[in-house]
Formats: structure tokens, C-alpha cells, sequence
């Protein structure tokens, strides 16, 4: 649904001839944000993990090797 109007106002008030670069600009914001988010998260997660296991990281209980 946030997608949806996301997209309904980056084409809002622009002319037929340019909806296709405002959709491309939507989509690339989108993903950017994306894999900015995604690799922010990871980072956070990484960083925890590594500060609450002293031997480095545990997978299901194996030491899993760096």
C-alpha cells in the first residue's frame, strides 16, 4: 500500500512525457533505501552478536570459522 502511493506522488503533477523518469526515480529511491536499510540492520545485528559471543560467531551451536 506504501508503495503504491509513493508511486501515485512521485507521478503526481508531472507531464505524460516524464511519468517514466518519475516512476524510475520512485523505484531507485525505493531500492536504494532499501539496501541502505538492509546493510545498516546487518551491521546492528553483526555488531551484537560479535559483542555477545567472546569466541566469535555461534551457529546452531558450532563456532563458525571467520
Amino acid at each position: 500500500m506504501a508503495f503504491t502511493t509513493a508511486y501515485l506522488v512521485a507521478g503526481s503533477g508531472i507531464d505524460a512525457d516524464r511519468q517514466g523518469v518519475a516512476s524510475g526515480m520512485a523505484s531507485t529511491a525505493q531500492q536504494l533505501a532499501a539496501s541502505i536499510g538492509l546493510a545498516v540492520l546487518v551491521d546492528l545485528l553483526s555488531a551484537r552478536l560479535g559483542a555477545s559471543t567472546a569466541g566469535g560467531l555461534v551457529l546452531d551451536g558450532a563456532a563458525v570459522p571467520a
